[in-house]
């Protein structure tokens, strides 16, 4: 008894379909996370089945994933006042003072007059009287100016992401360093001598803003295999927990995530036994000889 080479066929692409194994499946997502932390760790309750259920997966079938996190550091500065460094001199200028004194000389006025007799005579009186006298010079002096300056520092520390997933661990630091120095403010009077006759000193003081800053962006990868993956999502919430650690300060900004899937290939107690083939097979070719016979001839 012959088969039709359609029945064939398709008995033997349905038996070879149940052989087949399932095609790995890729998956990917990015998580916003935006945390600011300083100093201290937190932890991406990261929800894996989720992404594994979308593409009709469990944790049983994560075959492996890349993991991602990025961060940014911004400058956080710790602020102190250098101490003054030495007065040096910034200017100086030369007084002329007028000076002098007065003293009183002492004077003879003779007064004469007539006397004697019928006032033929000449007779005098002396008097004495005084009158000032000044004595001036003109003076010169040299007025001093004196500075003292410092820095106030604003300092930043490098920031430090590690980022660990059960024994797997990796970090990563920022790196663009930069360096300002702000203007120094104006002189600020700190005293001095005011000597009208004399050489004076004046002292002054300054301080300006220096600031250094270390920023940057933040990235740490790690890479999970299928035993890591399978025994760290947690089998009842479906968490993959994924620690993060800051020493510094910056901003946690995202999670990328990239997984590789597959689902089991079929047990043998799914595919057909030969002798099971065998009769459908028969069968079908039974079935097909009854319609042959029944089928009326054509007139």
């Amino acid at each position: 008894m012959k088969l039709s080479n359609k029945i064939v066929t398709s008995l033997v692409a349905g038996s070879l379909g149940t052989l087949a194994h399932a095609t790995p499946v890729t998956m990917s997502e990015t998580v916003t996370l935006n945390d600011l932390l300083t100093n201290q760790s937190t932890t991406i309750h990261y929800d894996a089945s989720n992404l594994l259920a979308g593409q009709g997966l469990t944790r049983n079938d994560a075959q492996s994933a890349t993991l991602i996190v990025y961060g940014l550091s911004d400058a956080s500065y710790q602020t102190s006042a250098d101490p003054y460094g030495a007065y040096f001199q910034t200017g100086s200028h030369t007084r002329a003072v007028q000076d002098g004194y007065t003293y009183w000389q002492q004077g003879v006025y003779t007064s004469y007059y007539s006397c004697g007799w019928l006032g033929h005579s000449t007779c005098s009186n002396n008097y004495v009287y005084y009158y000032p006298v000044n004595v001036s010079w003109t003076d010169y002096f040299t007025d001093t100016t004196y500075m003292e300056q410092r820095n106030i520092e604003h300092r930043d520390t490098q920031d430090k992401m590690t980022v660990s997933v059960g024994n797997t661990t990796a970090s990563a630091v920022d790196s663009v360093v930069a360096h300002s120095e702000g203007a120094y403010s104006a002189p600020q009077y700190q005293g001095g001598t005011g000597y009208q006759y004399g050489n004076n000193s004046t002292y002054y003081s300054q301080e300006r803003d220096v600031y250094d800053s270390v920023t940057g962006s933040l990235q740490v990868s790690l890479a999970l295999d299928a035993l890591a993956l399978q025994s760290l999502i947690d089998a009842d919430t479906g968490y993959l927990d994924i620690n993060v650690s800051a020493l510094g300060h910056f901003t946690l900004q995202s999670l990328g995530v990239s997984m590789t899937g597959e689902a089991p290939a079929r047990s043998n107690s799914d595919v057909p036994e030969p002798a099971s083939i065998v009769l459908s097979l028969t069968g079908m070719a039974a079935f097909a000889a009854t319609r042959r016979r029944k089928k009326p001839a054509r007139t």
